[in-house]
C-alpha cells in the first residue's frame, strides 16, 4: 500500500511539474526572449488546404520520438553528468549542472530552427528538470515522468493540429 501511495505521489508531482513547464516556464521564457516559434506544424502548414501523408508523417514521427527522448535525455543530462559531482564542493556541482543544462538546450537546436538565442527556453527547462531531480530525491524516474508529461502534451497538440488542418484546411 505504501509503495502504491509513493507511486501516486510521484505521478502527481510529475503532472504538476510538467504543467508548470507547459503553462509557466515556456510562455514566460518565450515572452522574455521575444521568441515566436515558427517551427510549429500549425503555423508552417496553416495555408495548406489539403495535406498528404508525406506532409504529416514527420509530425507524427516527432510526436512518437518526443515520448522516448525523456529516457536518454534525463539519464544523460540530469543524472549521468551531474551525479558524479554530487558530493563535491557545492560550486562544482552547480557549475557542472549549468554545463549539463546548457548542453540540454543545445541538443534541442533543431526544435528552434537553429536559432541559438531561442535555446534559452530549453536551458530554463533543463534547470527546472534539474530542480525536479533534486526535489524528487534524485529519482531519475521522476524526471522521466515529468519530461514525458511535457513532451506528451506537445505531441498531443501537434497531432491535434494536424488533424484539424487535415479536416478543416486553413
Amino acid at each position: 500500500m505504501a509503495s502504491a501511495l509513493h507511486w501516486v505521489k510521484n505521478v502527481m508531482w510529475a503532472l504538476l511539474a510538467g504543467i508548470i513547464m507547459m503553462g509557466v516556464l515556456v510562455p514566460l521564457t518565450k515572452a522574455l526572449t521575444g521568441f515566436l516559434d515558427t517551427g510549429d506544424f500549425a503555423i508552417k502548414y496553416s495555408g495548406a488546404s489539403a495535406l498528404s501523408f508525406s506532409d504529416v508523417a514527420p509530425t507524427f514521427l516527432s510526436a512518437i520520438v518526443g515520448l522516448f527522448a525523456p529516457f536518454y535525455e534525463e539519464i544523460v543530462f540530469h543524472h549521468a553528468i551531474t551525479e558524479p559531482f554530487r558530493n563535491k564542493a557545492k560550486w562544482v556541482y552547480v557549475l557542472i549542472s549549468i554545463f549539463a543544462n546548457i548542453m540540454f538546450g543545445v541538443v534541442h537546436i533543431n526544435n528552434v530552427n537553429g536559432h541559438w538565442s531561442s535555446l534559452i527556453m530549453y536551458i530554463v527547462m533543463g534547470v527546472w528538470l534539474q530542480l525536479v531531480y533534486i526535489w524528487g530525491g534524485r529519482n531519475i524516474w521522476q524526471n522521466i515522468m515529468t519530461h514525458m508529461v511535457y513532451n506528451g502534451s506537445i505531441s498531443l497538440l501537434m497531432i491535434f493540429s494536424v488533424i484539424i488542418t487535415m479536416f478543416f484546411g486553413k
